[in-house]
């Protein structure tokens, strides 16, 4: 019986030595699991950090878009008023005295408003969208259009241009 007793508290001993000599140490893995899991969490709050810069661009352009898209709805395509020239008692549209450029005018019927009839609806348009170049340098040539306008024709743009916030 003590035998048995001997032999297996040897043959304990000699299980738990040739496994702890065999089994490769845990602590190593463990680092390099937690160094993964610390580059993927560093990782992730890039491209958090990312999509949250780009929504707030969005919201940027998305409010530069309505605001200058609202003016021009209000202006309208077929709005007239007298030529700037003191000499020249005709009319022409509010809309070619504000965007002298026929390209400008175009890109703007063609980025930002929907002629409809008589008027002028504004675009749905999408953020994707919105992140077009074509679409941020019309949104920029209009905002440009607008300024020189209102410092240029002052009673004009404070009689039909709106202040939109």
């Amino acid at each position: 019986m003590w035998v048995a007793i001997i032999s297996a508290i040897v043959g304990g001993v000699v299980v738990f030595f040739i496994t702890r000599l065999f089994t490769p140490d845990p602590i190593p893995r463990i680092e390099a699991i937690e160094s993964k899991v610390s580059g993927l969490m560093n990782h992730f709050n890039g491209l958090k950090r990312h999509a949250d810069e780009q929504l707030a661009e969005d919201y940027a352009w998305a409010e530069r878009f309505e605001r200058v898209a609202s003016i021009i709805v209000k202006i309208g395509p077929m709005l007239s008023v007298q030529n700037p020239d003191p000499t020249d008692h005709s009319f022409s549209a509010l809309i070619a005295q504000v965007f002298s450029s026929p390209d400008v005018r175009g890109r703007i019927e063609t980025h930002l408003v929907e002629v409809q009839g008589a008027k002028y609806v504004m675009k749905k348009v999408s953020n994707e969208e919105l992140r077009r170049p074509a679409i941020r340098q019309t949104i920029e040539e209009a905002e440009a259009g607008l300024e020189d306008f209102r410092r240029t024709r002052p009673a004009l743009a404070k009689h039909y241009l709106p202040l939109v916030p």
